[in-house]
């Protein structure tokens, strides 16, 4: 039987070692790269995601107008219709706020409670979640002094600095204007130019 002796040359050896070096720098910075972008990812999608849910508490009342109510046969039926149309929309838009709201915060919270998110990210998202909660009571208070002034329904939403108002009314008077700015301004300390009225008959 024929034994033969396999000898390795130092340049072999060196190549050997080099390509080990190689895959194993190359895992590495896979990983780095990969523990990188899963904290991009997080920044990201937190930004993007509260851009979206700025942008559908403002698209909630960019429609001003309810939908007439189609073959109906006298005026009662109308008035119940309209009336059942007008109560859902107010219903559905401090819902949809809600919504906007929690999903806001579960984000920041998943941001706070990560072990891969940078200090600064989750000092910014504790932050936004401290302004989104003291948002969410001015706006309560918006609505109950607005309600207070003869309004049946009211929905408030503030983002950026800036309050939508709901109001449910058959035709607001200059004076009801004012009184809802006043309100917000107290409330929320933003200029009257920066608040936005919409009714909804």
């Amino acid at each position: 039987m024929e034994i033969r002796s396999v000898v390795l040359s130092p340049k072999h050896i060196a190549n050997s070692l080099t390509t080990k070096a190689k895959k194993a720098k190359e895992k590495i910075k896979e990983k780095k790269i990969f523990k990188f972008t899963k904290k991009k990812v997080i920044a990201t999608s937190l930004v993007l995601f509260l851009g979206v849910a700025v942008y559908l508490n403002y698209a909630l009342f960019l429609n001003d107008g309810v939908s007439e109510p189609k073959d109906v046969k006298n005026s009662s039926e109308v008035s119940l219709e309209k009336t059942d149309s007008v109560e859902s929309f107010f219903a559905q838009t401090a819902l949809d706020r809600q919504r906007a709201r929690d999903e806001a915060l579960e984000v920041l919270q998943t941001v706070v409670g990560s072990e891969e998110a940078l200090e600064d990210s989750k000092q910014s998202a504790m932050a936004q979640m401290t302004r989104i909660a003291s948002e969410i009571q001015t706006e309560s208070n918006i609505e109950s002094l607005v309600m207070s002034k003869g309004f049946d329904d009211c929905v408030a939403v503030i983002s950026d600095g800036k309050c939508s108002v709901v109001v449910k009314s058959e035709g607001l008077l200059p004076n009801q204007i004012s009184q809802i700015k006043e309100i917000v301004y107290e409330q929320a300390e933003i200029l009257p130019t920066d608040v936005k009225i919409i009714e909804k008959k």
